[in-house]
């Protein structure tokens, strides 16, 4: 099996004082299609998995949510300071990946301390 690591390393800047929700979501997102191109080209059989991990540094980052424009926007969840690993994820048929991206993003919004079980968007992954 094949490993592609998804790292995202995040600091505050004067004018970034966070991340938003659909940074970390579509940078999975790209990575599933990355892997789907790799296959389409010749690598048919080959499995694959992510080792999604989120590294915030030097302070904690604001969480903006799906809709939030700006930092001024978002409602205060935080994530916090540390290198988080998240479940490795094992890559299968593009029919998975909208379900795998939800399971992501509700264990982002978990690290932040918020549930998000009962109002979770609905993910599709288009090409």
């Amino acid at each position: 099996m094949d490993h592609a690591s998804s790292d995202f390393f995040y600091g505050n800047t004067d004018t970034r004082v966070g991340v938003f929700a659909g940074w970390l979501v579509g940078a999975l997102g790209y990575m599933f299609d990355w892997i789907e191109a790799i296959r389409r080209g010749g690598a048919a059989g080959t499995e694959f998995a992510l080792a999604p991990l989120i590294a915030v540094v030097e302070a904690e980052a604001i969480l903006a949510a799906y809709g939030d424009h700006d930092f001024d926007m978002a409602s205060g969840t935080r994530l916090p300071i540390g290198f988080h690993k998240f479940p490795i994820l094992s890559v299968g048929a593009p029919d998975e990946f909208a379900g795998q991206i939800a399971r992501f993003d509700e264990d982002v919004w978990n690290l932040a301390g918020v549930d998000v079980r009962r109002n979770a968007p609905n993910f599709e992954f288009v090409r």
